[in-house]
């Protein structure tokens, strides 16, 4: 015994943020076995996931104890004298639930990731009629039909097993929260019509060919029907709570159906078979709309006024004019437009509260229409046919991430018009110089990867860039920097960057691409990777390259 009270002092010791009077958290502990909790009588909250113990049956009874949390335990055994109200047993290994039965007071119960498959491990829920609360996603389960007499349950979680039938579920008329996804074979849901308390509903992924049963749900604030079979949402027509949509990767082409959700929030129909988007009402409350891979979508023309929208992602579709969005999205603050057919970014020159910019690979010529984004801070232009920087001089922007790889730029000149650049990725390019980042003063990180760079000095431009600490440049590839390459690289860099923390660069040679992340250390500021180096910087090599 007094081992056992000087371990429960080591421990209180240890952990004094996790241990009191009436909580006791012994999480992750590496506990081979719970003795020692039978000295905690009074707890109120007990917490003992993630330790190995095959077995909790201790002998104490725990007068005080109504919160346990004893997942991921590989737990076979349980049995605890206790009056308690929440359990959390997720990931452990019973098969059978049977112990269940004395514990008639619970309110929340997580059996998550047990395997259940043996309908009769279920029949002790039956018993837990206080029960309000219950996750038990990922348990082989076939049917819910142990479940249907549980009628106080208000929030009730069974994704990712091999349900077909949700009938037994109508019976519970108090479920806000029901999540039913990943049930591949449900298909239809037209026997839910009698939860009228719903609030939150997940059914992703589960075969549905309408939405037919959830007419009635006028409460509902949240609706995840994704990955489905819908062709339309009519179902949807009278309600006037939703504030979240998502129906992607289903089979819709129209957006009939939504005209009348006007507390819309967030709306997601990415990866459907939408031809326009007419129809899409001008809801005052959206802010956040997502149309993704819907490759007929070629304009922005046919939304109405959105005064609220603050975060557009249209992926993948055919988009060739932002024509009119400042006037219709007047407070967009994130524009997410990869993979079109973008060529200018004129019309967006008045969206004054933009913030992030994301273009990658369209058809983008220029920057012209960012000099008066003083909101702008993020923006990613890669892949595209940029030829020049030139259109950012004189911006008022505040951009301090900036990408714009993999485009035809020869030159960085226009960059010294942003003061504020802490990140720039310019890699696979053809800049040979780097005299227009030599007052990039907050730079923290530059990716000059597959570009012409071939002169040392270069460096040079860079040395007053203090808060300097990744540079990244290659060779590898059709095109690189021949600077790598460059017998006395590696040493140059040293003595012209002191304050670079990290040079990764790789040189492609005969025997194939090598890659090196090489610190600046303090004292032998670099680590000499480069292969088959025999040149010493010699004193005359550092006068002649003119190193300060």
């Amino acid at each position: 015994m007094i081992e056992v009270w000087k371990s429960l002092l080591t421990l209180k010791q240890q952990y004094p943020n996790y241990m009191t009077e009436e909580e006791i958290n012994l999480e992750n502990s590496y506990l081979e076995d719970f003795s020692i909790v039978e000295l905690c009588k009074n707890v109120k909250s007990l917490s003992l996931s993630f330790n190995i113990i095959r077995s909790f049956v201790p002998n104490t009874e725990f007068k005080n104890l109504k919160e346990l949390r004893i997942s991921r335990c590989s737990l076979e055994e349980f049995n605890v004298k206790a009056d308690l109200e929440t359990l959390s047993i997720y990931y452990n290994s019973f098969k059978q639930l049977s112990f269940l039965a004395k514990y008639k007071n619970l309110i929340k119960l997580d059996v998550s990731e047990n395997d259940l498959s043996d309908l009769n491990s279920l029949n002790s829920l039956e018993l837990l009629q206080k029960l309000q609360e219950l996750n038990a996603n990922r348990c082989q389960l076939v049917n819910a039909s142990k479940i249907f007499q549980l009628v106080n349950l208000k929030h009730l979680d069974l994704n990712s097993n091999y349900i077909s039938d949700v009938s037994n579920i109508s019976n519970l008329i108090n479920l806000e929260y029901l999540d039913i996804s990943h049930n591949e074979s449900i298909c239809v849901i037209g026997s839910l019509i009698s939860l009228v308390c719903m609030k939150q509903l997940n059914v992703d992924n589960t075969g549905l060919v309408s939405l037919n049963g959830v007419q009635n749900m006028k409460q509902i604030i949240q609706l995840k029907a994704s990955n489905n079979k819908l062709q339309n949402v009519d179902e949807l027509m009278d309600w006037k709570s939703i504030e979240e949509l998502n129906l992607t990767g289903n089979l819709i082409n129209d957006l009939k159906g939504l005209q009348n959700i006007r507390n819309i929030k967030e709306l997601q129909i990415n990866c459907n078979n939408l031809r326009s988007l007419k129809g899409l009402p001008n809801y005052s409350t959206l802010r956040e709309l997502q149309l993704t891979d819907n490759p007929c979508i070629e304009s922005l023309d046919e939304i109405e006024y959105l005064p609220n929208l603050q975060y557009i992602i249209i992926y993948r579709c055919k988009l060739k004019s932002l024509k009119n969005i400042s006037e219709r999205l007047p407070n967009i603050t994130m524009l997410a437009l990869y993979d079109n057919e973008l060529t200018s970014l004129k019309d967006i020159q008045n969206l004054q509260y933009l913030q992030n910019l994301f273009v990658e690979n369209n058809q983008i010529e220029n920057l012209d229409g960012l000099q008066n984004l003083k909101q702008l801070t993020c923006v990613n232009i890669a892949k595209n046919k940029l030829q020049t920087l030139k259109h950012l001089e004189g911006s008022s922007t505040q951009i301090n991430d900036l990408n714009i790889s993999s485009n035809n730029l020869k030159s960085l000149d226009g960059l010294q018009y942003l003061p504020t650049l802490i990140k720039l990725d310019a890699n696979n390019n053809n800049i040979s110089s780097l005299f227009y980042l030599q007052h990039s003063y907050n730079m923290e990180f530059i990716n000059l990867d597959q570009n012409n760079i071939i002169d040392l000095r270069q460096l040079l431009f860079l040395q007053k860039l203090s808060k300097l600490g990744n540079i990244w440049l290659s060779n590898a590839g059709q095109h690189g920097n021949p600077i790598c390459d460059n017998l006395i690289f590696s040493q140059y860099a040293t003595k012209t960057l002191p304050h670079v923390e990290t040079f990764q660069y790789v040189i492609d040679d005969d025997h194939g691409v090598y890659y090196y992340n090489s610190p600046f250390y303090n004292e032998d500021r670099f680590d000499v990777h480069v292969i088959n180096i025999e040149t010493e910087l010699t004193e005359e090599l550092i006068e002649l390259l003119k190193i300060e």
